[in-house]
């Protein structure tokens, strides 16, 4: 990633024949750093939201193909659960279906994230071994087993 960042201050460097190139290096170097860490964020975040859509989507699409609304018997299942564990603690109470749709959205972002964190490590792996670990910063433990 290094030499990702710094071509371009190079460039600029020659093309500008070396006027006021410390300073210039040094903020666009920082500029350059907070552009890829701030892509590198907003990809993830966006993988993993598409993951949950698809989620969504693909439980639709089934439920439209089978005739059945997968949707609601999952919410059943999550209130009928959580009532009884509620139960099984001493609380006589009935969550709402507000809170069993944000136990199901939390349960389907978890699901996303960790579908996302294992295909990032699945790339990983494929890349290096088809000879691209130069550009890859891989976790050690992940290099350990690699």
């Amino acid at each position: 990633m290094d030499r990702i960042l710094w071509n371009p201050v190079l460039l600029d460097y020659t093309l500008a024949e070396g006027q006021d190139s410390g300073p210039y290096a040094f903020f666009k170097r920082q500029e350059q750093l907070l552009f890829v860490y701030a892509w590198i964020i907003i990809a993830s975040v966006t993988s993993l939201q598409v993951r949950a859509i698809g989620l969504l989507g693909y439980v639709l699409i089934s439920s439209f193909l089978i005739r059945e609304n997968i949707l609601a018997l999952i919410t059943i299942n999550i209130h009928a659960s959580l009532t009884f564990v509620f139960a099984a603690v001493g609380l006589n109470t009935i969550p709402s279906m507000e809170a069993i749709y944000a136990i199901f959205g939390t349960l389907l972002l978890l699901n996303s994230g960790f579908f996302v964190f294992l295909l990032h490590i699945l790339y990983a792996v494929f890349l290096t071994k088809l000879g691209m670990k130069s550009s890859l910063t891989l976790p050690k433990w992940l290099e350990k087993a690699v």
